[in-house]
Order: structure tokens, then C-alpha cells, then sequence
């Protein structure tokens, strides 16, 4: 399949809404073809099971990924891949998300604010299924949403661009994009800054070196500290 020519800039921009629209409608399809082969998880009073996480991860996956190649070639963008890159830019990528996570855990901590993310997760059921969790949070989790937002979204918004501002606001764009896609409700809103000022650095380090995977990295890394985090506040819950 040839590639198409490289459509004008504004039109990649609004390719991007009408993808997520699309991404959105296939989401509702996947879940309504998953509760006939499967018979959904009720939830408890303290939240629902491990398998609504894993099926609903599943659901969103495959949403993304599917439009995806159309989007390509009607764009005729291209997206960034795991391509082989230089070690600085993986150790850079971590450390920069470390310094980000460890910014926002004083400032939160001063301000007496607690992020919350996954709050709807019965975490008794997770506790059950703590290597499975910690493989979704911290393998899978990354590895698509890395090539969708900034392998896919980003690439085809900086194809042959050579202007350090258009990737300014291709980063913001795309960013805010992430932020919003984590929006789980009134609980979760704390915990968007930090989410948006990571994707900058994601963002950054993609562009830096031309590869998603110090991106991956130091996004495997946040959601591996963070995912842990939450399993031994659960274990020491439980444990009361």
C-alpha cells in the first residue's frame, strides 16, 4: 500500500478528534462483543475485580490500534517505533520522570493532596492477582499507549516538521490529549497535573531520540512505582 502524500498540517490536527471519535465507537463495540463471550464481573461494595481492569485495558487496545493504520495512510504521516536508540536517552528519560514524580510528591505532600487513580478497583481481588496487575500497569499499559500517543498522534503531527515549535505544540496538544484519556472522575482530577507534566517529558525524550523507547522506560517505571505503591497500602489495609 503506497503511502499518501503528507496532508497539510491543521488537516493532521483534525484527523486526531475524528480518529478518538472513532476510537471511542469501536471501544463500545469491543465491550458489547466481550460481554456476550464473557460473562461480566459484578461489582463489589469495595470495587470491581482484576478482570474488569483486564478486559476494559483489552477493549481500549484494541480501539486504538485499529484505526490506526487508516490513520496513517490517509495522513501520510508517520509514527514513531521502537527503534534502537542510544542508553543515555533511556537512563535520561527514567531520571527525568523520577525528578517529576519526586516534584509532585513534596508539593502534594505540603499541600496534603492525595492523587487518586484506579479508586474504582477492588483491591482485595487485586492483591489476589498482584503479578498480573503489576504485568498490565507496567508492560502493556506503556507499550500501547507510548505507540499510540506518542508514537502515532505525535509522529504524524512532526512528520518532516523541522521547526522546534511545531513539536512544542504538537507535545502540548497530544499531552493534554493523554491527560484527559486518565479522567476516571471527581477523585482523579489530582492526579492529572502530574500526569500531563510526564507526558511533556515523554514527549520530549520521543523527539530527542527518535525512538518510543525511553519513553517506554520511564513510563514503565512510574506505572511500575505507582502500581506498587498502591499494592502495599492494600496489603497494609488488609492487613489491620
Amino acid at each position: 500500500m503506497q503511502p499518501r502524500p503528507l496532508l497539510s498540517l491543521w488537516v493532521r490536527y483534525l484527523s486526531i478528534p475524528l480518529y478518538l471519535a472513532a476510537v471511542m465507537v469501536l471501544a463500545k463495540a469491543v465491550v458489547s462483543v466481550q460481554s456476550q463471550l464473557i460473562p461480566a464481573s459484578a461489582a463489589q461494595p469495595t470495587g470491581f475485580p482484576f478482570t474488569t481492569l483486564m478486559y476494559g485495558v483489552v477493549a481500549q487496545m484494541f480501539a486504538f490500534l485499529i484505526p490506526a493504520p487508516l490513520l496513517l495512510f490517509l495522513t501520510g504521516g508517520r509514527n514513531y517505533t521502537f527503534a534502537r536508540t542510544e542508553s543515555r536517552y533511556l537512563v535520561l528519560a527514567c531520571g527525568l520522570i523520577l525528578l517529576t514524580l519526586i516534584t509532585f510528591s513534596l508539593v502534594y505532600a505540603a499541600l496534603d493532596i492525595k492523587p487518586s487513580q484506579l479508586a474504582y478497583l477492588d483491591m482485595k481481588d487485586i492483591l489476589k492477582n498482584k503479578g498480573a496487575f503489576l504485568f498490565l500497569t507496567a508492560i502493556i499499559v506503556p507499550a500501547y499507549e507510548e505507540w499510540i500517543f506518542r508514537g502515532l498522534l505525535f509522529g504524524i503531527l512532526v512528520t518532516e516538521s523541522t521547526r522546534r515549535r511545531e513539536a512544542v505544540f504538537a507535545t502540548i496538544f497530544v499531552s493534554l490529549l493523554f491527560t484527559a484519556v486518565h479522567i476516571e472522575g471527581a477523585h482523579s482530577l489530582s492526579a492529572l497535573p502530574p500526569i500531563f507534566a510526564m507526558s511533556i517529558v515523554l514527549h520530549l525524550m520521543t523527539w530527542k531520540s527518535g525512538s518510543l523507547w525511553p519513553a517506554f522506560c520511564a513510563h514503565s517505571l512510574q506505572n511500575l512505582l505507582a502500581a506498587s505503591t498502591m499494592l502495599a497500602a492494600a496489603a497494609k489495609s488488609a492487613a489491620r
